[in-house]
């Protein structure tokens, strides 16, 4: 147990007297180069492995004299390269043969080598673990090349993502604004307002695309509350010129398939356009619109107080369209009662659809 105590007391010494150093250097104002706090570092790390190394060998010698000097080396090498770097590997490779020379050797507490075979020993030994040394410090090159490699083709990657998001915007805005034009040169008012429908679901469609974009690591599910609110805050601008018509929401957050989202947020869309075109005609009222998971899936309810379905909204495309974006979705439109329009979808989860299917 002694030399267990005097190999860690070496360890604990060179830890004080490097932190003096620091110390002292930052009372005058001298602040060392980084490089100069790696190192001791590395040498810290290399010193402690080696400390560990030797207090369990010296563990193993009171319970089973002769064992081999060296194997426990071999690991503190391996770890202080991991840990750090080469340069702490060296140190352990320094320290612990240095200890094992001076305390465990035939001629202990001295560098006296009496013979020939603990020199070769000795030599040996330093020798393999060196050798080792250079495989790990390899491995670790070619890991961080790897890792550096695979970072650039993720930059790559995200970089070609970025620039298609780019000129997939630039599309839709092309296409919204050509159709606004056209719609302009329409004396007929029917083919005006078809016109007008069409580019503003294409700028819906554009404001997901946006909300959509590829970001973090998971690119399956988005948060379907945040994209709402975003169609939300434009459905709001668009009524601004009818003041007294509000457009309140509760959103609960929680990720779905990014396709649900982009359906759902059309049904959103779909249904708020038709209450502020046909649910108010005096001009007054307030749209509500609730988001919560239910039944493993979620339920979204678009309801307004005003003068319920009228056979114009029920006649137009707005109605065809909402049946095919509801199963698009995997899920169900449905119109409850009330005194005015209550639309309610519910999605379930996939796990349920798969089920109701096999059924």
């Amino acid at each position: 147990m002694q030399y267990i105590a005097r190999s860690f007391s070496v360890v604990i010494t060179d830890f004080k007297s490097v932190f003096a150093y620091y110390r002292t250097s930052l009372k005058q104002g001298n602040f060392l180069p980084i490089k100069s706090l790696v190192l001791a570092r590395d040498v810290l790390i290399g010193l402690i492995c080696a400390a560990m190394a030797v207090a369990v060998r010296f563990l193993i010698e009171n319970f089973w004299q002769g064992v081999i000097l060296f194997p426990l080396v071999f690991p503190a090498v391996v770890a202080a390269t991991l840990l750090s770097n080469w340069r702490a590997g060296l140190v352990a490779i320094a320290a612990c043969q240095t200890i094992i020379w001076y305390f465990m050797m035939p001629v202990k507490n001295s560098f006296v080598l009496p013979n020939t075979s603990g020199v070769v020993s000795l030599i040996l030994a330093t020798v393999a673990e060196l050798l080792l040394l250079v495989m790990v410090h390899k491995f670790q090159l070619s890991r961080r090349r790897i890792i550096e490699l695979d970072a650039l083709r993720i930059a790559d990657l995200e970089l070609a993502i970025e620039e298609l998001d780019h000129r997939t915007m630039n599309n839709f805005q092309l296409a919204t604004a050509l159709l606004l034009i056209e719609a302009k040169r329409i004396e007929a008012r029917e083919a005006f307002e078809a016109l007008e429908r069409a580019s503003n679901r294409l700028h819906v469609l554009a404001s997901v695309h946006q909300k959509l974009r590829h970001k973090g690591t998971d690119i399956r599910s988005r948060d379907l509350a945040a994209l709402l609110e975003e169609i939300l805050v434009a459905a709001r601008t668009n009524a601004e010129s009818r003041s007294e018509i509000s457009i309140t929401s509760d959103l609960k957050s929680f990720n779905v398939p990014a396709e649900h989202a982009v359906n759902t947020g059309l049904i959103v869309n779909e249904l708020v356009t038709n209450a502020l075109k046909h649910a108010f005609p005096a001009g007054k009222g307030v749209i509500h619109v609730t988001l919560a998971p239910h039944d493993h899936g979620y339920r979204l309810v678009v309801m307004d107080n005003g003068v319920g379905r009228t056979p114009e909204a029920n006649a137009g495309s707005g109605s065809r369209l909402l049946p095919m974006l509801a199963n698009s979705a995997g899920g169900e439109l449905s119109y409850g009662d009330g005194p005015g329009t209550i639309a309610i979808l519910h999605v379930p989860s996939i796990e349920r659809r798969r089920a109701a299917f096999a059924a």
